[in-house]
């Protein structure tokens, strides 16, 4: 057993004399968070760019320069609102006419 750990300590001292010390670098991390603009004339949001394009759906959309904009409606916070068809086909138009499509 001396004899490997003296060829251990005579590799350890050969790596050290081959490789002069060299200062670690790293760069600042950066934020998965970034000020982005998806609506044009509304002012921008941060949003989370973790994962993006990691699944199917960002891949595929990604490759056809494809964009969810998407409204919800709470139906029960505003059935008085929107209680017939002629209601909701404006309310959609409405919302078409501001640029979302979904």
């Amino acid at each position: 057993m001396p004899a490997v750990r003296a060829i251990g300590a005579v590799v350890a001292l050969a790596f050290q004399m081959a490789l002069p010390a060299q200062e670690l670098h790293f760069p600042p991390a950066q934020s998965r968070f970034q000020l982005q603009q998806p609506l044009l004339g509304a002012p921008g949001v941060m949003m989370d760019r973790y994962g993006y394009g990691a699944n199917i759906a960002n891949t595929i959309a990604a490759k056809h320069h494809l964009q969810a904009r998407i409204m919800w409606i709470d139906a029960t916070a505003n059935i008085e609102r929107f209680n017939t068809e002629d209601k909701i086909v404006s309310v959609v138009q409405e919302i078409k006419g501001g640029g979302f499509n979904t």
